[in-house]
């Protein structure tokens, strides 16, 4: 009989159930910023090794010194490339490219026209395809046919053979514009360096973002726990307002508050647990598509990650606001007198 009844309640309900559907839906995605920034962030500063080429990358200011002779290191890690910056030409945003000469067998990129993941994200390129880049100052293009994708470069970036590097952009066969290595060079002289990037340099943006926003994404987590709870609250409050007549005739035939409530609170128990674990996945669906969006339109890429934990939360904030609202309507069912129905009778 009491399922049969839930299954009544449940039915009669299904109009205010589709509004807390999509009203969970709504905070899942403002949820899945708020679990999923700090996750990200956290993500690339604990990876930022493994998307780096080398622990250190030396630019150089010119590949050969004052007196002309090619500057060299003793470091057997060290292993020489070339880079330039081209465009990549839209209607959305001119993104700087770097494009690399890696040295033949390097232990660092593999050979070929390879492009970097970040590049495969953002823009879907897949293997096979043609990419065009442009000359920054001068009416000049440039094709390139993707062998593979390298998943060791945050930055947006192609990687050629540095002999067809050379010939591409017409360098000297000798010509090369710095270092990678895993180990610090310490044997070139400091006017011949133009900067070095290290691990802290790839998490710099991180650790900013980290800084300005990391505190706002916990107060933000907990405004959509309240959120949440108020949207719940209200649509609960309908529901046991619209069933008041037979509340109070259920207490009148003997059933206690704990019974009734079983049977009202349940039935929305039951939606809020399917729906919350429903809009878990779609609130990341959404919200991985919006990042893109939003990325598009500036330099640089970065992938928006919900770790498994994050999803765990994301799912229980919107319970425990679901269990603050049923303290208050038990609350609600305990005060309905059993007089009401036979007021309404009369």
């Amino acid at each position: 009989f009491l399922s049969r009844f839930r299954l009544r309640v449940m039915f009669q309900n299904m109009a205010n159930y589709a509004v807390l559907f999509v009203g969970i839906f709504f905070c899942m995605v403002m949820l899945a910023m708020a679990v999923g920034m700090p996750d990200t962030l956290g993500y690339y500063k604990e990876n930022a090794k493994d998307l780096m080429f080398a622990k250190y990358q030396y630019m150089l200011a010119s590949w050969e010194d004052e007196d002309g002779d090619i500057i060299t290191t003793k470091e057997p890690d060290a292993e020489k490339f070339s880079m330039t910056s081209l465009l990549r030409k839209s209607d959305t945003l001119d993104e700087e490219v770097s494009v690399y000469g890696i040295s033949d067998n390097s232990q660092y990129v593999e050979n070929e026209a390879y492009i970097s993941a970040s590049y495969a994200d953002k823009y879907d390129v897949d293997v096979g395809d043609e990419i065009t880049l442009d000359e920054k100052y001068e009416n000049q293009q440039y094709t390139f046919r993707v062998a593979g994708i390298f998943d060791k470069s945050q930055s947006i970036a192609v990687f050629l053979p540095i002999e067809n590097y050379r010939e591409v952009f017409e360098q000297d066969a000798d010509a090369f514009g710095g270092y990678f290595s895993d180990t610090e060079i310490t044997d070139i002289a400091e006017e011949n360096i133009a900067t070095v990037i290290t691990e802290q340099d790839i998490t710099k943006m991180c650790d900013q973002l980290d800084h300005s926003m990391g505190s706002y994404m916990s107060y933000f987590q907990i405004l959509c726990i309240l959120l949440s709870a108020v949207l719940i609250y209200l649509l609960t409050k309908i529901i046991i307002e619209k069933n008041e007549t037979a509340i109070s005739m259920t207490k009148i035939l003997g059933y206690e508050n704990r019974e009734i409530a079983s049977i009202y609170l349940l039935s929305t128990t039951i939606v809020v647990i399917v729906a919350d674990a429903i809009c878990v996945v779609l609130g990341a669906l959404v919200m991985n598509a919006a990042w893109k969006v939003i990325m598009y339109s500036y330099s640089g890429w970065f992938s928006f990650v919900i770790l498994p934990a994050g999803y765990v939360k994301m799912f229980a904030f919107v319970l425990i606001g679901y269990l603050i609202v049923m303290m208050f309507d038990f609350m609600r069912i305990r005060k309905i007198p059993m007089d009401q129905a036979l007021k309404n009778a009369e």
